[in-house]
């Protein structure tokens, strides 16, 4: 999907693959087209686009922003150094290029949703600018592996294309939004209940007064 939205747009496509250490190398090579959600949402292989709507999944090592948490939102604004001077290598994917780097940017400059301050010095209001994690992951989900761990140095983000349970914690919710119906005789859990109540005051999208959604949704689960 990341390559059809790009190409539709005209944007170039990156890449950047986990560097594992030296004892996981072998474990993590096999691991590339895994799925974000069994590699503790940090991505083995990571594509993404100038624009890309994202979500931090580590708190990231931020010296002048050290509140932004795991669960914000955003957009890939940009990087430095500039994609033009770093080394990378082309190749193409149902017609998208992608450009995988042979070495990391220093940092992706991640615009956060619903913030108006600046909360960098030197960066535009909103932006930060996120490393690349030194992070143990937990693989126990995956069948058949010689070892249920591996330890990488990657970008802590995943795509953000829509909005989980999981994005509605803080302020990460805006235009657009999509909660499902809850219903407790489904099986609704009970995250999706604290997460709602949370966001009672920001879904005014939805519901004209937020805090009389909370009121209900009070009511709904006790």
């Amino acid at each position: 999907m990341i390559c059809k939205i790009a190409k539709n747009n005209g944007a170039n496509v990156y890449e950047c693959l986990a560097r594992p250490s030296s004892r996981s190398k072998t474990i993590v090579e096999n691991l590339f087209n895994a799925n974000d959600d069994v590699t503790n949402r940090v991505p083995i292989k990571l594509l993404f686009y100038i624009g890309m709507p994202v979500m931090i999944t580590r708190k990231p090592n931020l010296l002048e922003a050290d509140f932004i948490a795991n669960g914000v939102i955003g957009s890939i604004v940009g990087m430095h150094p500039l994609p033009a001077d770093l080394a990378s290598t082309a190749y193409s994917v149902n017609g998208a290029i992608i450009n995988r780097f042979e070495k990391y940017p220093d940092l992706l400059l991640i615009k956060i949703h619903v913030c108006l301050k600046g909360l960098v010095t030197g960066l535009f209001e909103g932006v930060i600018g996120v490393p690349p994690l030194h992070v143990k992951l937990q693989l126990k989900q995956i069948p058949n592996l010689a070892q249920t761990c591996a330890t990488v140095d990657q970008f802590a983000i995943v795509p953000a294309f829509a909005c989980t349970t999981e994005k509605l914690q803080r302020r990460t919710c805006y235009d657009g939004v999509v909660v499902t119906p809850l219903n407790r005789r489904k099986g609704s859990p009970k995250q999706t209940f604290l997460c709602c109540l949370v966001k009672g005051n920001i879904l005014i999208g939805s519901y004209a007064n937020g805090k009389s959604y909370a009121g209900v949704l009070i009511k709904f689960c006790t």
